[in-house]
């Protein structure tokens, strides 16, 4: 009996395997593989005194920086009981705040960094306006809490006092929401904003503050000048940057008073800050958010979209997605990340970390290993087909029945090796869908995608397709299988197998002919490639300057994060490297 295939089958094989969507059907089309950034193309001398490369004009905080900003002010102004109250009060506020996009190199159609977002929106500016008057008025509710942002002075009704006082409180609390110490003129200006030191006065004063661009924006101004237009920054501007690189959020105590005493502008200094932050709890959540983007996990789709399908359900068996299914597997790519950094790990290892970090019963019966408690050491794998990073659940589900080897190969070949897939042809979407009636997927995929004369077969055949066939081997639940088994949409009954073929010759190095059985095969020659590692030293560099990298400015760089991955340094260290480079205290204006 044929089946004919389901709706869900042609919108994941869409003529040209989901044609621009993907990017990648150019004919005829074998492009080489990018220059590794680790190609000693820049002299000893240069790096020793580094150009930084373009600054964003001035970038503005991510969504993520602006909300942790407002929490660490409130808890450094308040008490910790009024800070949480407060901070509860706009939690819905802060939440609605219009979310960041993922944006990356020219050109890219999937991956990017939220923190390379800098598009200012209306309803950007109006909701930091709104959020800053409510702080306002929340900090100054209470006669308790006006005492503790601005002292004694501002509620003892002794006039008197009240110029001081306000004057006190603008350099207290303008240099915790500047970032920076407040100079006389600064002072003068806020303190002439207000008429004394009343609850109103002081809430529109802290509204002032809050809608200040050097508040919402990175602002720099430089400190020193080197040469032309470069410039080292000012040691708060310096604990700014380094804040917010490692932690996502403004300056700690501790930090600012080693920028105010001078400690941060040594080498020694400024290394035991590096140090302290990225080794601190804070740096955590920010090391997974890394992870997440870098490996396209907001782009994983919702695994539960047909579960009510009568085919669907029989395949799926006792491992029926739920709502969250999605999200706890791709906390389970990001979780098992962090703790390869976490415990001295390299970059190999995350890639051939054969543990599973399953935190839920579903995500651990597809593993078929016990639950992780997120504290000991996780389980390795069962399956001995569970080859490390390219065969984690996240990276192999798909919504329908069949996998997604373009997918999957789309993701390998952009993010990990950080090769460009050429845009497909215009006349693409006009291949015509195959009838093969019971067919593999990899079937349906190579006669759709790799027939001679098909628009498709450029890209798919060798920088495509090979990668996605690897994990085959794993059905679209990211359970491991030997058969394809094809279902009756109706009634769910079994109406075939057919064996599942993982063999490829994945090119990953351009020209290169090494075939790989499966996927073992094909991570051992992704990490010998060396473009793992030097893709990754791109990645770092995006997310830590907030921009894509320039190939020719950010060499010295590139180079000194490529060199540390490929003799295998710990990611720990590796991730710290960006902050302790020259580049990173300098700016171009």
């Amino acid at each position: 009996m044929k089946v004919p295939a389901s709706s869900a089958l042609r919108r994941l094989l869409a003529p040209c395997a989901l044609a621009a969507s993907l990017a990648g059907c150019a004919d005829n089309t074998d492009p080489a593989a990018p220059s590794s950034p680790v190609d000693g193309g820049v002299t000893a001398s240069a790096c020793d005194d580094p150009d930084p490369g373009p600054a964003v004009p001035l970038p503005r905080l991510s969504g993520v920086q602006y909300v942790n900003t407002v929490h660490d002010l409130l808890f450094a102004v308040l008490p910790a009981a009024d800070a949480q109250s407060v901070y509860g009060v706009l939690a819905a506020s802060l939440g609605s705040l219009p979310q960041d996009r993922r944006v990356g190199p020219s050109g890219a159609t999937h991956g990017g960094y939220q923190r390379l977002d800098q598009d200012v929106q209306d309803a950007r500016v109006s909701q930091t306006y709104d959020l800053a008057v409510a702080i306002g008025q929340q900090l100054t509710a209470t006669p308790e809490r006006i005492t503790a942002l601005a002292g004694s002075c501002a509620t003892d009704n002794d006039p008197g006092n009240d110029v001081a006082c306000l004057r006190s409180f603008v350099q207290h609390f303008g240099a915790r929401a500047l970032r920076r110490p407040l100079g006389d003129d600064d002072v003068a200006f806020y303190s002439g904003a207000v008429a004394g030191v009343a609850a109103a006065d002081l809430a529109d004063l802290v509204a002032i503050f809050l809608t200040s661009p050097q508040f919402l924006y990175h602002v720099e101004h430089g400190d020193t000048l080197l040469r032309s237009a470069l410039y080292t920054l000012s040691p708060y501007e310096v604990a700014a940057r380094l804040s917010f690189h490692l932690w996502d959020t403004s300056p700690d105590d501790e930090l600012i008073a080693a920028a105010q005493s001078g400690a941060l502008s040594t080498a020694e200094g400024y290394a035991r800050q590096v140090a302290r932050l990225a080794s601190n709890a804070h740096a955590v959540p920010v090391q997974n958010t890394f992870f997440r983007e870098y490996l396209w996990l907001d782009e994983v789709a919702n695994i539960d979209t047909h579960v009510g399908d009568t085919d669907y359900r029989a395949f799926a068996g006792a491992q029926l997605p739920t709502t969250t299914l999605t999200d706890e597997m791709t906390a389970e790519v990001s979780d098992a990340a962090v703790w390869v950094v976490q415990h001295g790990g390299t970059l190999d290892d995350v890639v051939s970390d054969r543990r599973t970090y399953a935190r839920t019963p579903l995500v651990a019966a597809i593993y078929n290993t016990p639950i992780w408690d997120g504290t000991s050491e996780p389980p390795l794998a069962r399956d001995p087909e569970r080859a490390g990073l390219i065969t984690r659940a996240a990276f192999l589900t798909n919504p329908a029945l069949t996998t997604r080897p373009i997918m999957k190969g789309v993701f390998l070949r952009e993010g990990l090796l950080c090769d460009t897939i050429p845009p497909p042809p215009g006349n693409a979407s006009m291949t015509p869908f195959p009838n093969l009636g019971i067919a593999t997927t990899r079937q349906v995929v190579s006669t759709l995608t790799e027939g001679d004369g098909t628009v498709c077969a450029g890209c798919h055949k060798q920088l495509i397709n090979p990668l996605g066939f690897a994990t085959e081997g794993f059905d679209s639940l990211g359970r491991v299988r030997t058969m394809q088994t094809f279902y009756n949409p109706f009634s769910g009954a079994v109406t075939g197998q057919l064996p599942i073929d993982t063999s490829s010759v994945p090119q990953v190095l351009s020209g290169d002919k090494a075939p790989s059985s499966g996927p073992a095969d094909l991570t051992g020659l992704l990490l010998k490639s060396g473009k793992v590692h030097s893709c990754f030293a791109r990645q770092i560099l995006r997310y830590a300057l907030s921009r894509p990298e320039d190939t020719t400015a950010d060499q010295c760089l590139l180079d000194h994060v490529g060199t540390a991955l490929s003799a295998h340094q710990p990611l720990a260290q590796v991730l710290q490297l960006t902050a302790l480079r020259p580049e990173f205290r300098r700016r171009n204006f």
